[in-house]
């Protein structure tokens, strides 16, 4: 989530700059690589294969988990028996942050990794405790602990202490399901997947093939490895625009219907109560929420009277519950 791997400083975690842009995919974060991807895109032609920008995966069991995984067990096993029995190339092996970060940004085409989640509550990943001998480099660099950022101090838990802020920072909150939207959500296939640049290999993407259909069994092994080792999309859960995380409001006061719907599409940013920091309209009022997400009860004509008989008395009068949905909607009447 963070971009600022080279500061002597731990980065401003109330600073937009000091983040990745979640809004887009790995392999967009750089303007010029991007537009080999679109071009490959756009120029494809093949009868049998879609169109796809991204000839890597962002998630991948030997590419991304064993590669960053590889000091501990049983990873170490598992890349090694991957690798035939050694440990990779020293060059190929993760062993620095901000060498991985300008990979990832860089001019690679091959590079759109995604993190996995000990970056954000494990530092025994960038310690090699097991005292593996992982080799040297060409230009003569042993390979041992993970080179960190210049602001972890060369700890690994304060870096991974200042990654789990920066994840939960409501700088990241904000921009958070916009990328539960391009891996679970409504970009990661279809038209809006393009309009993302969200487009990957079709063999990747969840029941994209039927493997248990393919009677060749050369093409059905092939297939199946295709999957293991290249990386698959998981399933996709939303259709529509993830929910935000709801802020603190600076005005504590009655919410309508709308404002409630509206805060959790696009959130109520905290602020404090000076007045720089507070946003307004054209018109001068002041602006605390988005657009409201569509739902089907949404355009639902406003009833300003319920007119409700009073129950008779006894223990046996019929009950009646009314289900509201703020301070202008009523959802539902029901009579038991």
């Amino acid at each position: 989530v963070l971009s600022d791997y080279t500061s002597d400083e731990i980065p401003d975690l109330t600073d937009r700059n000091n983040f990745r842009d979640l809004t887009k995919p790995v392999g967009a974060l750089n303007p010029k690589r991007l537009n080999d991807f679109v071009e490959r895109f756009e120029s494809f032609a093949d009868p049998t294969i879609p169109p796809f920008m991204y000839g890597s995966h962002y998630s991948t069991s030997a590419g991304v988990v064993l590669h960053f995984l590889l000091r501990l067990h049983p990873f170490a096993g598992l890349h090694r028996q991957l690798q035939g029995g050694y440990f990779d190339v020293a060059d190929r092996l993760f062993a620095s942050v901000p060498r991985t970060w300008e990979m990832c940004t860089g001019y690679s085409a091959a590079e759109v990794k995604e993190l996995t989640p000990e970056w954000y509550c494990n530092p025994a990943f960038l310690k090699n405790s097991n005292k593996f001998k992982l080799g040297t480099s060409q230009d003569g660099e042993l390979i041992d602990d993970v080179t960190l950022p210049p602001w972890a101090k060369g700890s690994p838990e304060k870096f991974v202490e200042v990654m789990r802020n920066a994840l939960e920072s409501d700088i990241c909150s904000k921009m958070l399901p916009d990328w539960i939207d391009l891996i679970f959500g409504k970009k990661q296939q279809g038209p809006e997947a393009i309009k993302a640049h969200n487009v990957f290999f079709y063999l990747t993407y969840y029941g994209s093939v039927d493997v248990a259909a393919i009677e060749d069994e050369g093409l059905r092994e092939a297939t199946e490895l295709q999957i293991a080792h290249f990386g698959q999309c998981p399933m996709q859960l939303f259709v529509r625009p993830h929910v935000r995380r709801v802020q603190k409001i600076i005005n504590f006061r009655k919410l309508t219907f709308y404002q409630m719907l509206s805060a959790y599409t696009e959130g109520a940013e905290s602020r404090d109560d000076s007045l720089k920091n507070l946003e307004y309209n054209l018109d001068g009022s002041q602006r605390l929420f988005g657009e409201p997400l569509f739902l089907p009860f949404f355009s639902a004509p406003m009833s300003h009277w319920i007119h409700l008989d009073a129950p008779p008395p006894g223990p046996h009068a019929d009950l009646i519950a009314v289900r509201l949905a703020g301070g202008d909607r009523c959802l539902a009447v029901d009579l038991n």
